[in-house]
């Protein structure tokens, strides 16, 4: 049996600093509230995930000109570039092996259309600071195939 002093009596008063510590710490309103809502960001029905495979965040100079995300899946790749001059942003993006034939950027307050070039390039000016993804649709061995990127921030 151990003594008032041994391990076991150790063991249970670090718990419950342990215990104490984590009761003391509050989550942040911000985190609380991205937490509450995240349930409300479901795949779009029918459609498949393009995963965030390169970000060249930490590449990116100070001033911030220009920066890649590459997403893939599926068999599709999907290379966005964010440039932002003169405190705007513009989005550009391509896909791999086909074009997409609609494009929409989703944020928290809603979506919209994204103009689609005749060469397939995917354009947008004076995109707004959020958390975003896209949503693609394209024809692929004649079928139509939607897909929507992971998350990201721009």
């Amino acid at each position: 049996m151990p003594t008032p002093d041994g391990p076991e009596r150790s063991d249970d008063a670090l718990e419950q600093r342990l215990r104490d510590a984590l009761l003391a710490d509050t989550v942040p309103e911000a985190v609380l509230g991205r937490a509450r809502s995240a349930g409300l960001a479901r795949s779009p029905a029918g459609s498949e995930l393009l995963e965030l495979t390169f970000d060249s965040v930490d590449r990116v100079r100070a001033d911030g000109c220009t920066r890649l995300l590459v997403f893939a899946g599926a068999g599709l790749c999907l290379a966005v570039r964010l440039e932002t001059s003169a405190g705007e942003t513009s989005l550009s993006g391509w896909t791999a092996p086909t074009q997409v034939v609609r494009a929409r950027l989703q944020t928290e307050d809603g979506t919209s259309d994204l103009a689609i070039d005749p060469n397939g390039t995917i354009l947008i000016n004076r995109v707004a600071i959020a958390l975003s993804r896209m949503l693609l649709a394209l024809d692929i061995q004649d079928e139509r195939r939607v897909f929507h990127t992971s998350w990201f921030s721009m």
